[in-house]
């Protein structure tokens, strides 16, 4: 018998084997007796997997192999009916929850729901055809880039990641940032292949997707926490928004270099956008306020519209000439 719940139970292509597993990794295989057609214990492994549980099982009949997946994010191929352990691979750091076995047995699927992993593998070459896998937590930005061909998005998890949009697929993680990103927005520059974010970790970070590297890092004099960003539509001015000191900070793309700070409003900055139209940047607060700020001559706020609750958001039109606040309440 086994002395644990049953994980896989499956037939041998011929139809004389049955083969099973359990939730210990017990294993045991059964032999079809064409007399009396009584099924017969032929062989059992009882050897323990070191406190590890048994998951998730799939069996490829073709090639007679068993891959089981376990709690602490491993598994093990065998081959049968003689049981023999051709594979370990340690896939993930959390358990795996659903596996799959293609028809020629050549790639195997694993799923991890806690982490929103697919990962395929090619056990016979040790490869990844493919890996996929969302954010951790809670998603909190997301951008077209200008053509519609790449999203970009960014998590509590403090990872960024661009997405195709045309095969579903994340092709490339930015893991750069050490607390959650709450701002991103593609290059509006012809030809600039860049996407940039803003997190509560008091960076601004530009990233190359030509070299998949963070070719550039925005910083400020003092620590603090952004909570949005914007560029300008020549691509060349980028501004963000803080969470604490309630400032808004102007850098060039081009240099990195810091080339002001705006003050005035008394509560966090929530959302901030440049004009398509014009030379102005308008930003939202929690203050009640939104305000008309003149970035490139240095005039700082020119025009302050007072609400009756807290803004959220605003947007331009798109010939620049209105601008919508959405509010709390």
């Amino acid at each position: 018998g086994l002395g644990g719940a049953l994980k896989g139970l499956y037939f041998s292509n011929d139809g004389n084997h049955l083969f099973c597993v359990n939730s210990i990794g017990q294993r045991r295989v059964y032999r079809r007796n064409p007399e009396g057609n009584i099924w017969e214990l032929e062989d059992k492994h009882d050897s323990g997997l070191g406190g590890k549980k048994v998951k998730t099982t799939a069996f490829n009949e073709r090639n007679n192999l068993l891959v089981i997946g376990l709690n602490n994010g491993s598994f093990k191929l065998f081959e049968l009916p003689s049981f023999r352990n051709i594979q370990n691979l340690q896939m993930s750091n959390s358990e795996i929850e659903s596996v799959a076995i293609n028809k020629t047995g050549e790639w195997i699927a694993f799923g991890s729901a806690s982490q929103g992993q697919l990962l395929v593998w090619e056990w016979q070459s040790e490869t990844y055809i493919m890996k996929q896998q969302g954010h951790f937590y809670d998603m909190n930005a997301i951008s077209y880039s200008p053509d519609g061909s790449l999203v970009a998005t960014g998590g509590d998890d403090a990872k960024l990641k661009v997405w195709n949009t045309l095969s579903g697929f994340c092709f490339v993680t930015f893991s750069e940032h050490t607390a959650p990103i709450t701002g991103v927005q593609f290059s509006p520059k012809a030809g600039h292949q860049a996407v940039f974010s803003c997190s509560l970790d008091g960076t601004v970070r530009a990233f190359d997707l030509i070299r998949y590297r963070n070719f550039r890092i925005f910083t400020t004099p003092t620590p603090t926490q952004f909570t949005t960003l914007t560029i300008d539509p020549s691509g060349e001015i980028i501004c963000a928004a803080t969470l604490d000191s309630f400032e808004i900070y102007v850098w060039s793309v081009q240099t990195g270099n810091l080339t002001d700070v705006f003050g005035g409003h008394e509560s966090p900055i929530s959302n901030i956008s440049f004009s398509p139209q014009y030379p102005i940047l308008a930003s939202a607060s929690w203050d009640k306020t939104a305000k008309l700020w003149d970035v490139f001559d240095g005039k700082g706020n020119t025009e302050t519209w007072r609400h009756l609750s807290d803004l959220l958001a605003l947007a331009f039109r798109p010939d620049g000439k209105e601008i919508c606040t959405s509010t709390l309440n």
